[in-house]
């Protein structure tokens, strides 16, 4: 299963945006 940070890290987002979508 891919978890959300690897998809983050691929598309070249940052973790912090993905936690702020989330």
């Amino acid at each position: 299963m891919v978890s959300i940070k690897d998809v983050a890290e691929a598309a070249g987002v940052s973790t912090a945006t993905v936690s702020r979508v989330l």
